[in-house]
């Protein structure tokens, strides 16, 4: 987990909150004075628990528990505690396994207590779910539902997550705008426990404009005086919600970071890679997944030699860690030339901390490796090319040719569906008959059923729909410059870098928000599309450091993250330095995105 050595404002007073809120809710959970308990845990949750500062300590044997499990098909528990305890996401696949697993358990034990907490928020629908479908109370002696409220998890110094990965499904599906409310209570929560009242707080977007005005009403509702209890930390608050932007998720990220996530994946800040990575200079690729899962690697600000390139484009990686290996092995020759006792000390003194930079290089050097195999590959290559085709809308034809090969070809579902989401939502839909004769090619290489469910879920969530009339998003393209030309990856001028090219669209609202003096469309909060909405409050901030947060509702990628990092810098050379805090309700992804939206694994 990251040390938040290097943080602006106090975070690390998050993950102190969720620690004594767990050992509170732990020593709650007795039956008749008996404290014994079983745990069994979301797999899911870990490194959220780990983020958050909770260790498996919090679960210690003093509170009476006797085992924990992950909550999965073939957990098989011996003891016999008197409370069985269950943490997990409000899921429905979970919901099943729960129920049958909490059955067996209290067949066993018929006077067994099951408390049932929900991670961060209880659900309404699963707890229906539970009780209706499955009947859990008809079944069991005692049931008792909760949360475990940890509505914010740290990631790095200046990013936090409320870890909800399903929230644009919830949101642009299912049309269900508690995740709203739960923000809403959760920047309330900020200025009234923790950073103080937040002088500027604006709203770009429909769902965003609507949290700006809960929170307004929160405010009014508990008075002002609790809100100016504390000393305003941060000077503002800029929400913008992904409704705004549904273009870049859906395109290919290439900084580091990014790549990694596209790749291989990374879940709560952290990498499981499907090769042995060493400080070697060869990579296993490995295929078991019991090595695979003992691998992990945690991405973060602590990771020195991770820092200086997770926000790099790709293509500079490689020349970054050889100036770096040259630098490291410069440094070892020295001890040729120490010639004095004091010189020895300074040289051994620092030696332990080359040595780790050594082996993260070698780290690096391994992951960037497999990476440029597979960013090199001729069909990766092509499908950036498409993308950018997309993007500026040039080779149509050859582009839908390109998605009809890929469909041939069968090659992942969760891959075409993405660039069509990609085509469709850049052209505002596909012509009729272009769309009715991908559907066609669809049903006959990835099955009628499968096909059918998939096209429903992603036009309701509107990325996926016929044309009915013009895009706006040439317009966008020109007047918030989305492309940019002259493009320079190794020393970049403009957040476009990120994507070869491309600027997020939300990156630019928010430049136009955050960093107007700098911004290259200052314009592009009024260009975008989306309602606006602001709450000012009577309260200034003490001292020189300016930190402003950026919230993003519905997900935000890694290389928009880096986008960001890389405007705050900006900011910092022209004079005006602020810190940025991103929060978001979750870290996504192309994949990711398409993948909450299926009700199918694909």
């Amino acid at each position: 987990m990251a040390s938040l050595s290097h943080e602006v404002i106090k975070l690390s007073t998050i993950r102190e909150t969720a620690k004594r809120e767990v050992n509170l809710l732990m020593e709650s959970v007795v039956t008749s004075g008996d404290r014994s308990k079983v745990v069994v845990i979301d797999p899911s949750l870990m490194d959220t628990f780990r983020y958050s500062g909770v260790t498996l300590d919090a679960f210690k044997l003093e509170k009476g528990v006797q085992g924990i499990f992950h909550l999965n098909n073939n957990v098989e528990v011996a003891t016999g505690a008197r409370n069985l305890v269950f943490f997990l996401r409000p899921t429905l696949s979970l919901l099943r396994v729960l129920s049958s697993y909490a059955t067996t358990y209290c067949q066993k034990h018929p006077k067994t207590s099951v408390f049932i907490y929900f991670v961060p928020r209880k659900s309404m629908m699963a707890e229906h779910i539970l009780e209706t479908e499955y009947k859990l109370s008809e079944k069991l002696t005692h049931v008792l539902y909760g949360e475990l409220d940890m509505e914010l998890v740290p990631l790095d110094d200046d990013v936090v997550s409320m870890e909800l990965p399903d929230a644009f499904r919830s949101l642009y599906l299912d049309g269900d705008l508690s995740v709203l409310h739960w923000i809403a209570k959760a920047i309330i929560k900020l200025q009234t426990a923790r950073f103080g009242p937040i002088p500027h707080i604006k709203g770009k977007g429909v769902l965003a404009s609507k949290v700006v005005s809960i929170v307004q009403r929160l405010q009014h509702e508990i008075g002002e005086e609790l809100i100016m209890e504390q000393t305003p930390e941060v000077e503002a608050m800029y929400i913008v919600d992904r409704g705004v932007d549904l273009v870049t998720p859906l395109v290919t990220q290439l900084t580091y970071e990014g790549l990694i996530e596209e790749l291989y994946g990374i879940e709560a800040g952290h990498f499981d890679p499907p090769f042995e990575v060493t400080a070697a200079s060869d990579v296993q690729v490995s295929t078991d997944p019991s090595i695979q899962r003992d691998r992990k690697i945690p991405l973060n600000g602590n990771d020195r030699m991770f820092s200086e390139i997770r926000d790099s484009n790709f293509a500079t990686v490689g020349t970054v860690l050889h100036q770096k290996s040259m630098w490291v092995k410069q440094s070892y020759e020295r001890r040729k030339d120490v010639q004095h006792l004091k010189e020895l000390k300074e040289f051994m003194k620092g030696l332990p901390e080359m040595q780790e930079f050594h082996r993260l290089i070698g780290v690096h050097t391994n992951i960037a490796t497999q990476i440029g195999k597979n960013s090199q590959d001729p069909e990766f290559r092509r499908r950036i090319a498409m993308e950018q085709n997309i993007l500026q809308g040039e080779n149509e034809k050859e582009t839908l040719d390109y998605m009809e090969e890929l469909i041939n070809r069968n090659e992942p579902f969760v891959n075409v569906l993405r660039l069509l989401c990609l085509y469709s939502v850049v052209n505002n839909g596909f012509k009729g008959k272009v769309l009715d004769q991908l559907k066609e090619s669809l049903m006959l290489s990835y099955g009628v059923p499968q096909v059918i469910t998939a096209l429903h879920c992603l036009e309701k969530a509107g990325l996926l729909t016929k044309n009915e009339q013009r895009s706006n998003f040439p317009n966008l393209r020109k007047s918030c410059k989305l492309w940019s030309e002259s493009l320079q990856e190794s020393h970049p001028t403009d957040i476009a870098y990120a994507y070869s090219g491309y600027a997020p669209l939300l990156c630019r609202v928010l430049e136009s928000m955050a960093a107007p003096l700098i911004a290259a469309a200052p314009d592009a909060e009024d260009i975008a599309p989306g309602d606006k909405a602001e709450l000012r409050n009577n309260a200034e901030v003490p001292g020189s450091t300016r930190v402003v947060m950026l919230l993003v509702i519905g997900g935000i990628t890694n290389a928009e993250i880096s986008a960001l990092r890389f405007l705050e810098s900006r900011l910092a050379n022209a004079g005006e330095p602020k810190h940025f805090v991103v929060v978001t309700t979750n870290i996504t992804s192309g994949k990711k995105l398409i993948e909450s939206l299926l009700p199918f694994e694909a």
